[in-house]
């Protein structure tokens, strides 16, 4: 998305239009560099946050459930993410939020075009990880660029089944964001960059699959 500043020719004997030039092209530059500067920091802190998000491991884990929503298969997976956010005891009403307040995600999680993996934070986790970036729902929601971010690091641009994300076991997947996520197996458990533990697999859409984690 980042466009190099365009050449400018200065006619030599014309020094107001070599300065107006010059001028223009630094402000170009300092624009771009600034541009560049903020995604960078902004990723570099989704990653940092989410891998700071530690849950401390029990022997057993109580069982999570969702609402039942009946059959799942013929939902995109922005529909799924609605329709559990308006049940009786709904689920995912954060990650409903984030992904109607962002373009990006909100059509590619819409769409029956693609097919794609949501690692799928609960209510509770996304609270984990909004304290861990010291903001609020509505703070993280105002900012574009970060929201769109972590939505991106939560989804692969391919459907990977449990058993697939079983195999990748010491591995790590590209991330839509660009950032990798590092898959590991424990006791028969899936975690994700070592702290976040998959709660809830092959919930299936007509464009993907979610697993739900909890952080």
């Amino acid at each position: 998305t980042e466009v190099p500043p365009t050449a400018t020719e200065v006619p030599p004997t014309e020094v107001p239009v070599v300065v107006e030039a010059t001028t223009e092209a630094t402000e170009e530059v300092v624009v771009e560099a600034t541009e560049e500067v903020v995604v960078e920091a902004t990723e570099e802190a989704v990653v940092e946050a989410t891998e700071e998000v530690v849950v401390e491991a029990t022997p057993e884990v109580a069982a999570f459930a969702l609402p039942d929503i009946g059959d799942t298969s013929e939902l995109t997976i922005a529909e799924i993410v609605a329709a559990l956010a308006a049940a009786d005891e709904p689920q995912f009403t954060v990650l409903l939020a984030a992904v109607e307040n962002t373009l990006l995600a909100s059509v590619t999680l819409g769409s029956e075009s693609v097919n794609v993996t949501v690692f799928a934070p609960t209510d509770e986790a996304f609270a984990a990880l909004l304290e861990e970036l010291g903001l609020t729902a509505e703070e993280l929601l105002a900012n574009r660029t970060l929201v769109n971010q972590v939505l991106l690091y939560h989804i692969v641009n391919s459907a990977q089944m449990a058993e697939d994300v079983v195999a990748l076991d010491g591995d790590s997947v590209p991330t839509a964001m660009g950032a990798a996520i590092n898959i590991s197996v424990v006791d028969g458990r899936v975690f994700l960059n070592d702290t976040v533990e998959v709660i809830l697999t092959d919930i299936p859409a007509a464009n993907g699959v979610i697993h739900v984690i909890n952080a």
